[in-house]
């Protein structure tokens, strides 16, 4: 053997080990981006959450004795399915707007998709001459 080919062969390994961890650092950084989407989109329903438990708490000790302070049946059952349903409007809202401004992608937070993308991408790299 010649001492250019061998020269050769061994950049092209060099160049083949920095492809892979090229690709294995994009993946990371494709999960950890999805981790962050996923936590923002879990931290809003939190704050969402939180509206509702305050409303419940504020009024839920007052609601369930209306026979002497109002006259309506079903006060606590209103007001707590009306926090419940201001509470998913709130984190439609932060989520929708997040999304129209670019903060948040288009796509949804828990994607259902698998890994034979990425494997056979792993697999076409690795085969390579």
């Amino acid at each position: 053997m010649d001492f250019a080919s061998l020269e050769n062969k061994i950049e092209y390994v060099r160049s083949q080990i920095q492809s892979s961890e090229e690709l294995v650092s994009l993946r990371l950084d494709t999960s950890r981006n999805e981790l962050l989407i996923a936590n923002t989109a879990l931290a809003i329903l939190s704050c969402a959450i939180a509206f509702g438990a305050y409303i419940t708490g504020a009024f839920g000790m007052n609601l369930d004795q209306t026979i002497y302070l109002q006259p309506v049946n079903g006060t606590f059952a209103y007001v707590s399915s009306l926090s419940f349903g201001i509470m998913f409007i709130i984190f439609g809202a932060i989520y929708g707007y997040l999304r129209v401004t670019g903060v948040l992608p288009g796509k949804p937070v828990f994607p259902h998709h698998s890994h034979s993308k990425k494997k056979s991408l792993l697999e076409n790299n690795s085969n390579r001459p």
